[in-house]
């Protein structure tokens, strides 16, 4: 299952850890951007913090345009579960797998590879 909260609320948080029996430790962090990347094991559950970063159009360049905007996604993944909660310096961010969507959505199925039919070697 796949949980993404966008700048989640202390008690959606919440009720993800109490769903999932996350560590309140770990939960404490989440609803907090600026954070450094780290990756901590509780258990059986990871709890992952990332640095993202989107270039930012702009007609016109200036000495003070900001030309990348960053943001942040912290996840916490178990044997069957990963809960992400995504921060964003900006607004403008599209929520979470609207980019992935947005790429794969023209596309189709294409059959997968075989056991012992994938990539061959390279020749040197």
């Amino acid at each position: 299952m796949w949980i993404g909260l966008h700048e989640p609320t202390e008690d959606q948080l919440q009720t993800a850890a109490n769903a999932f029996a996350l560590r309140p430790l770990a939960v404490e962090d989440a609803p907090h951007a600026h954070q450094r990347p780290k990756l901590e094991r509780y258990d059986d559950t990871l709890f992952l913090v990332l640095r993202t970063a989107v270039y930012v159009e702009h007609d016109r360049l200036t000495a003070t345009s900001e030309i990348v905007d960053t943001g942040e996604i912290m996840a916490f993944t178990g044997a069957d579960f990963i809960v992400a909660a995504r921060h964003a310096r900006t607004a403008g961010t599209a929520p979470h797998g609207a980019s992935a969507r947005t790429a794969t959505a023209g596309t189709r199925r294409r059959p997968t590879a075989r056991r012992g039919q994938g990539r061959r070697p390279v020749p040197a």
